[in-house]
């Protein structure tokens, strides 16, 4: 190692499995048997780069094309990233062309890097919208990781440059290139970044952390550059020949690198503490990485923490399958290793054989440690997902297109690849948050069908789109899961009349208006004689005004001045569902009203309904022969 003291590091370790439920390792790729290919179906090509965000989305570059797959519904989410073309002509010079080289995301923004230099930032919150593309001046970028610390000093992309053999810091804010860091090896040669990670190191006297920026190449080196340095801190030698190192991952707590050496089919564990290469062999001489070729040439890495027992495991994909490593890591030292052999023939087999996929993998990604679910993309465009929870795949809800509403219920069939216990819950998220709403037994793994009937209840569902998951427990304690969206429609609820005023063969009807979302329109219903109004057709109707107002007035003219109408008022939701209809005030008096003519300053100012009260009154009546004559009246409103 060269460059940098080496007591440049002060680790914390952060224990980022507190607060979560953990699992046996993932062992298997899952899917029932009604499945006959990789669950997730949805991709075109073998994904170049993989992101996960927050455990809830997949995000799958391949090509020029970026897509967002939903980890709770297991489909393509809703809202998807644009195509990325030259758009230039719409928005003003903006190029969004280009193969993606790699992908990162920072809080609510996802940034991709793409090979004609160009930098993508799409503004998750807003994804369906044309994202931005900036220029970096190169000619081709490849892979880019963001600090995910939020303090202003943090706000940084690390952002490799194969074209000029260096590595650029990028500003978020300032959006610009702060500083560039060339990466040669001791000759002065140029060497080409490769894969890149960001180590955290949190400081053991404050709440801030110091990172490491972690670089691999093609030729049996990795760089390292401390926060804040302008030049290479340190360069680790892992081989004296040129080998290609394509990929590279931390251990949760970030004591330890992983490396992944594609020539020798190997990995090399690199101590963070010292930078310096760790022997897995003592036994053998030289510096050992731990061997894994039977899996052939190798392309990826991840390391998850799980349980059952306790341990960290390291997933290598190769041209085999998946190498599972089984690692003894201890605060600042490597204690020993197991490749797990997924073919073991007996006691003279001494081959330690990968997990064999439906198809061989590429990239490959994991959630955090409480899912503890891996995701690798195949080389047939498939997704696979290895995980040692049951894998649940809800079929079908006797729903279809249409929607629950008040007083229905539906079903919903799923099958588990376990049997087990299954809760279904709404209003809830994956962490089985949210009201049970059916519970019950999976009888047989893979085979039989489960079907479980729902009801609606008011205060379990709420309007528009419900999020249903289905949580199935196998002996073992483990958790899978599978969610649909079902709508919820039902009828608005009653209208709250405040007054019933009069102007000339007219009345006006103030009630408040409906906060409901989907509420369209109110029905406006009159009759002299029929004060329950159940059979009447309406009068008129008036549209749901903006949520800025707080009550609706509605005019209905044409009536006979000096009868007396009883008033109804009803809403009418998106759906054509229809509310109970309101007779009454809101003191519970029959709403109801007269016309009448309007003189005076009213008629002369234009009446805009004249609020009638219970008592008697003189009404002005227009004569046969012409004439006003005021003639005493009685009534109630």
């Amino acid at each position: 190692m060269t460059g940098g003291p080496l007591f440049k590091k002060v680790v914390v370790l952060i224990l980022f499995l507190a607060g979560g439920i953990l699992f046996a390792y993932p062992d298997s790729e899952r899917a029932p048997s009604s499945l006959s290919e990789p669950p997730l179906n949805l991709v075109s090509s073998q994904a170049d780069f993989m992101v996960i965000d927050n455990d809830n989305y997949l995000f799958v570059s391949f090509g020029s094309t970026i897509k967002r797959i939903d980890l709770e519904t297991w489909t393509l989410a809703s809202e998807q990233v644009p195509a990325l073309q030259d758009n230039s002509k719409e928005t003003g010079g903006q190029d969004l062309r280009g193969d993606i080289k790699g992908l990162s995301l920072r809080g609510s923004t996802l940034f991709a890097a793409q090979a004609d230099g160009d930098l993508i930032v799409i503004n998750l919150s807003k994804i369906t919208e044309n994202p931005r593309s900036i220029d970096l001046g190169s000619d081709t970028l490849g892979q880019v990781v963001a600090d995910q610390e939020t303090a202003s000093d943090d706000d940084k992309l690390y952002i490799a440059d194969t074209t000029n053999n260096a590595i650029l810091i990028y500003d978020i804010s300032d959006e610009k290139v702060t500083t560039t860091i060339s990466l040669k090896d001791a000759q002065g040669t140029g060497i080409k970044p490769v894969a890149l990670t960001l180590a955290q190191f949190p400081s053991a006297s404050s709440n801030t952390s110091t990172d490491t920026l972690y670089v691999t190449t093609d030729k049996g080196k990795v760089f390292v550059i401390d926060e804040g340095s302008t030049a290479v801190t340190a360069t680790i030698t892992l081989a004296t020949t040129d080998k290609s190192l394509p990929a590279l991952a931390t251990s949760p707590e970030r004591n330890f690198l992983f490396v992944v050496n594609s020539t020798d089919s190997s990995l090399h564990v690199i101590n963070t503490l010292n930078d310096t290469e760790v022997d897995t062999s003592l036994s053998q001489s030289g510096t050992n990485p731990i061997s894994l070729s039977p899996n052939g040439s190798l392309k990826g890495v991840a390391v998850t923490s799980v349980t059952d027992p306790t341990d960290i495991y390291a997933y290598v994909t190769g041209s085999g399958g998946v190498s599972v490593v089984d690692l003894d890591l201890g605060t600042s030292s490597f204690d020993s290793f197991t490749v797990k052999d997924f073919n073991d023939t007996g006691s003279s087999d001494t081959e330690d054989n990968p997990l064999p996929l439906s198809s061989a993998p590429g990239p490959i990604v994991t959630t955090s440690g409480s899912e503890a679910r891996l995701f690798a993309s195949l080389s047939n465009a498939k997704i696979a997902i290895i995980q040692d929870h049951p894998f649940v795949t809800i079929q079908s809800t006797s729903l279809g297109t249409s929607s629950l509403t008040q007083g229905g219920s539906f079903t919903m069939t799923f099958q588990a690849d376990e049997a087990g216990t299954y809760t279904v819950r709404v209003g809830g998220n994956r962490t089985q948050s949210g009201t049970s709403v059916d519970s019950g037994t999976v009888s047989s793994g893979n085979t039989d069908q489960t079907t479980a009937t729902i009801n609606y209840d008011s205060k379990t569902f709420s309007e528009g789109t419900n999020r249903l998951f289905v949580f199935v427990t196998d002996s073992e304690g483990n958790v899978g899961r599978d969610a649909v969206d079902i709508t919820v429609d039902t009828p608005p609820p009653a209208v709250t009349i405040r007054e019933v005023g009069f102007g000339n063969e007219s009345l006006y009807v103030t009630f408040d208006r409906l906060s409901a979302s989907d509420v369209r329109s109110y029905r406006i219903y009159l009759d002299k004689t029929d004060a329950s109004l159940a059979t009447l057709s309406s009068a008129g109707s008036v549209s749901q005004p903006a949520a800025t107002e707080s009550t609706v007035t509605a005019k209905i003219s044409g009536l006979d001045n000096g009868d007396l109408y009883q008033v109804g008022v009803e809403a009418v939701d998106n759906g054509g569902n229809v509310g109970s209809r309101t007779t009454t005030l809101s003191g519970g008096v029959a709403a109801s009203g007269r016309p009448e003519a309007t003189v005076g300053v009213a008629g002369r100012a234009g009446e805009a309904g004249c609020t009638l009260l219970k008592g008697t009154f003189l009404f002005p009546r227009f004569q046969r022969g012409g004439g006003l004559k005021m003639l005493p009246k009685s009534f109630d409103s």
